[in-house]
């Protein structure tokens, strides 16, 4: 994808330089008359204006034929890297997993890479002086009752008690 981008971005460059080029050549052959030229006879005068006159000509075919190549060339150029990078936007933009899909990968490979956690949060430091004692609190509500605990072993016989006293009979 790199050497995709990188030769449209040199195909377009190639463009710029092409149509610099284009837009640079600006002289055409002009038609003038020498002195020699003036001093001759009205038919060979004549004859010198036609052959100056299809100089003029084939000099202006020439640049013509030449500009349109460069502006063909140049055309090309540009028509080519334009479809790369259309290419390469396609590629990216149906291709590609979207970034909303990978952010939750990327997260939890930064949060599980102990080399990364340990380099942001430094060396520890030395334990700090104990804070002021923080005011009471207020009392809780009472809460309810446990469960009964588990019953306990039988003890030992006791010593044997008095009679019970007489209970009276009306």
């Amino acid at each position: 994808m790199r050497l995709l981008c990188f030769a449209a971005i040199v195909f377009l460059l190639n463009t710029v330089v092409l149509l610099l080029v284009y837009f640079g050549i600006g002289r055409e052959l002009t038609m003038y008359l020498a002195q020699d030229e003036i001093e001759l006879d009205s038919s060979n005068l004549k004859k010198c204006l036609i052959n100056e006159h299809l100089k003029c000509e084939t000099a202006a075919d020439n640049r013509t034929d030449y500009l349109a190549d460069v502006y063909t060339v140049a055309r090309s150029y540009f028509v080519l890297a334009f479809f790369i990078i259309v290419g390469l936007f396609a590629v990216n933009y149906f291709i590609q997993p979207s970034s909303d899909a990978s952010a939750p990968t990327v997260i939890q490979q930064l949060r599980a890479d102990p080399n990364l956690i340990n380099m942001l949060q430094g060396p520890k430091g030395d334990k700090g002086d104990p804070g002021d004692k923080g005011e009471k609190g207020e009392k809780g509500s009472k809460g309810d009752t446990g469960a009964p605990g588990p019953r306990g072993e039988k003890g030992d016989q006791g010593p044997p008690g008095a009679s019970p006293a007489p209970s009276k009979k009306p």
